[in-house]
């Protein structure tokens, strides 16, 4: 091999590495840390491990696979469900993603929230001692359909190597008004053991291997000519 040769490869070698090492460290996949899709018989109770806020039965409970919560109090919330303890230890960029719509009677002035907290939990009814991560509910004037489901994903900030649990509660001003939720789940990167940060990479270094190697190859075509 000539001299020449021999002096790119020398350098594209490392930068191909660099490359190489760059990507993998920036790959990582999602675990499931914690899953309800709410798929069991209706029951007058959340079931499940979830904690409740409800002033009778049927204002907090799961019916047609789906939780419901609907219910008027004096103060919030109006009805609340809080999840057992999700443990996130081990893992980052902690997010938590669902779907909900509204019950057919609400109207713009009616809210579901989730909010999450650190262990050990506050009590279920004081939600000022929670995170607020989300609100929502009836898009201006909008009508409630069958089919009006959204889906949120929300990353907990905060919420990363440790212990929390969810909450979701309503604020409406009818008993016969409130929300139903579906498909809660909570995903994590998990944190690798003495990783180090990947340092980034020139903005030109893609560029440099490529030129490289076309200086190699005209280089060859030299040599046989």
């Amino acid at each position: 091999m000539e001299p020449s040769a021999m002096t790119m490869l020398a350098v594209m070698k490392p930068a191909c590495v660099a490359v190489a090492l760059a990507f993998a460290a920036s790959s990582a996949a999602a675990a499931t840390l914690f899953s309800d899709d709410f798929d069991r018989p209706d029951s007058k109770s959340v079931g499940g491990g979830w904690s409740e806020l409800e002033r009778a039965p049927n204002d907090v409970f799961v019916n047609n696979g789906m939780l419901r919560l609907r219910d008027v109090r004096d103060g919030n919330p109006d009805a609340a469900a809080s999840s057992m303890v999700i443990d996130a230890t081990g893992y980052e960029n902690v997010t938590v993603s669902f779907n909900w719509r509204t019950n057919s009677s609400n109207t713009a002035s009616d809210s579901l929230f989730l909010s999450w907290t650190s262990v050990a939990a506050p009590a279920i009814d004081d939600t000022s001692a929670w995170t607020q991560a989300f609100k929502g509910g009836v898009d201006g004037d909008a009508h409630w359909s069958p089919e009006a489901w959204s889906t949120e994903t929300i990353t907990l900030t905060g919420a990363a190597n440790g212990k929390f649990n969810l909450l979701f509660w309503t604020d409406v001003d009818a008993a016969n008004r409130g929300f139903r939720i579906d498909y809660v789940t909570v995903t994590g990167d998990k944190l690798v053991a003495g990783a180090v940060a990947p340092v980034p990479l020139p903005a030109g270094l893609p560029l440099l291997v490529g030129g490289l190697a076309a200086f190699g190859l005209m280089k060859r075509r030299r040599a046989r000519g």
